[in-house]
């Protein structure tokens, strides 16, 4: 029975829902108990669906980046991310990722400038990541947003002539002398031309 008609008090609502029975009453007609329980049913429905999640400890979500990282990337850019992840959490690991504000990030950011500035463009872009993949676990916001990186100088990487490389190889130790073509041709792709050459040749282009 889901409504029924009490003489002298009214319409009532009276149902069961997943094992439990709700009730609720007096009503002055039946279009109004219906409508109650109509509601009520909804009600009782949307406090059970799982509610979207928007909120995490920041520690909990540096973790789960770091899987996805040790799972994806190399082992070189795990052990980058898992050296910096310690530092964040020393400083914010008892929150939640609700609480860490764009100037908790900017002053962090502030003191590893000291070390040098690449030190915090790199703070902020692996910080950024993190937030970012929190974005695929329903955290809506990244508090990274806005930060700018700072202005770094680009260094000029000097890349030596075929004269320069001649000169260095005029000037290599015998017993080393391979071991220093080879460098040559590691550190700078330079030395092509002596790439189809064996020991004996390579000596012989020194006389």
């Amino acid at each position: 029975m889901s409504i029924y008609f009490k003489k002298g008090k009214g319409w009532r609502v009276d149902f069961m829902l997943d094992g439990e029975r709700y009730t609720e009453a007096w009503f002055p007609s039946k279009t109004k108990a219906k409508q109650a329980m109509t509601r009520l049913r909804k009600e009782l429905s949307d406090s059970q669906s799982p509610s979207t999640q928007t909120d995490m400890g920041f520690k909990a979500l540096v973790n789960l980046k770091l899987d996805h990282v040790a799972s994806h990337n190399s082992t070189r850019h795990y052990t980058d991310f898992l050296y910096m992840a310690k530092r964040w959490c020393e400083q914010w690991g008892t929150l939640d990722c609700s609480e860490i504000t764009r100037e908790m990030i900017e002053q962090f950011v502030a003191t590893r400038k000291k070390v040098s500035r690449q030190t915090a463009n790199k703070e902020i872009r692996y910080l950024r990541s993190v937030f970012n993949f929190g974005k695929k676990h329903d955290l809506g916001t990244n508090p990274t947003d806005g930060i700018d990186f700072f202005p770094v100088d680009k260094r000029v990487r000097y890349t030596p002539t075929p004269s320069d490389v001649q000169l260095v190889i005029l000037h290599a130790k015998a017993d080393d002398f391979a071991v220093t073509l080879c460098k040559i041709r590691r550190q700078t792709g330079h030395g092509s031309q002596f790439g189809g050459a064996d020991r004996g040749e390579i000596f012989w282009m020194r006389k």
